[in-house]
């Protein structure tokens, strides 16, 4: 299905029940590094969430090359995450983002 090892980390790495629940899922390459880009709508908001193996970067910026960052781009608008995440703050995200969202489809108001 992917042919980068990168995306193949991340596909690794995400939860099932999270690439499951993601309506689009595609390989991706930006500035901050290549991944998986997963599209989520729910009654009519698209969220995108980008797992990214971060980059090379300049001296000036504080990603590792390899290290782990999420995009969440909503409304063509970005928000990043810490860099150099580890892999189990990514499947903590996923494992979260994935309860709120099943729990909103479900008829719930999310988390109190």
């Amino acid at each position: 299905m992917f042919k980068s090892s990168t995306s193949k980390l991340i596909n690794e790495l995400v939860p099932d029940s999270f690439r499951f629940l993601a309506d689009e899922v595609q390989e991706t390459i930006n500035v901050h590094g290549s991944g998986i880009s997963y599209k989520f709508i729910n009654n009519g908001l698209v969220n995108v969430i980008h797992v990214v193996v971060q980059s090379d970067r300049r001296p000036e910026h504080d990603a590792t090359p390899g290290g782990l960052t999420i995009l969440i781009e909503v409304e063509n608008k970005y928000l990043r995450t810490d860099v150099n995440l580890e892999p189990y703050h990514v499947q903590a995200f996923c494992n979260e983002y994935a309860d709120v969202l099943m729990n909103l489809k479900n008829g719930g108001g999310g988390p109190a």
